[in-house]
């Protein structure tokens, strides 16, 4: 573009401020201009909107002059931006986002804490969600029949549901692909409602190290009880037999 020439643009309001009367448009050869209202066929432009101009330099960069209005933009909308990673908080909302679908309340619980978390995680992508809310965890102590042995389960429960973030858009593919991801995601819920289906559903697990040492330990405990009893046993004898 020489110095000296106007030619001929098009391209799209990237920010106009009425208040301020001006703003910026984007030509069509990648470059921004800078608009001022008394440029503007009718004085007003809205962000989004397509245009034609005359673009040429200034002194500061490059100018817009002769503008005509053309196209609005469509309304906005709302779509959906999904988390890039399963969010775990003891918080009743996902903080940034919106919960969208609560599935319902599960628990998982192991020996090893991380396991039982891991296990909680993994139900919460089973039914299609991405955040596991409320967490809260719970400990206690276990043992088996008549044993000495105990040993501490880890409990974690929360409610899982799925979240996402809001945006206002005039993106319309991406408006029309949070719509039906929603209608489909609300139809599958209330299939699964039908069905019985629910996620108000719990898993246990001993895990190893812990299984197996829980194993030995429980054999250990019985072992000493055989054994008591089995001296209790002899001394019982050894009375008996000196009383004849």
């Amino acid at each position: 573009m020489k110095s000296n020439q106007a030619t001929r643009l098009t391209g799209v309001v990237r920010s106009f401020m009425p208040e301020k009367g001006f703003g910026f448009i984007q030509g069509d050869d990648k470059r921004d201009y800078f608009v001022h209202a008394s440029s503007v066929d009718g004085g007003i432009l809205v962000d989004g909107q397509a245009v034609e101009f005359e673009g040429v330099p200034s002194p500061k960069g490059y100018r817009a002059l002769k503008v005509v209005p053309g196209e609005l933009p469509p309304p906005p909308g709302h779509a959906f931006e999904s988390p890039n990673r399963l969010i775990w908080t003891q918080d009743s909302a996902a903080r940034g986002f919106e919960t969208i679908f609560v599935l319902g309340t599960a628990w998982a619980e192991s020996n090893n804490p991380n396991e039982a978390r891991e296990m909680l995680k993994q139900r919460c992508i089973d039914w299609s969600g991405n955040a596991v809310l409320d967490v809260q965890l719970h400990k206690y102590s276990q043992n088996e029949g008549c044993s000495n042995y105990y040993y501490t389960m880890h409990r974690y429960t929360g409610t899982i549901a799925n979240v996402q973030k809001v945006v206002t858009t005039t993106d319309q593919d991406w408006i029309a692909r949070s719509e039906a991801w929603y209608q489909e995601f609300e139809a599958h819920l209330a299939a699964n409602q039908a069905s019985g289906k629910t996620a108000d559903e719990g898993s246990s697990k001993l895990v190893a190290p812990g299984a197996f040492a829980h194993g030995v330990k429980l054999t250990f405990s019985w072992m000493l009880v055989l054994l008591k009893i089995l001296g209790l046993c002899l001394i019982f004898l050894a009375r008996l037999g000196r009383l004849r």
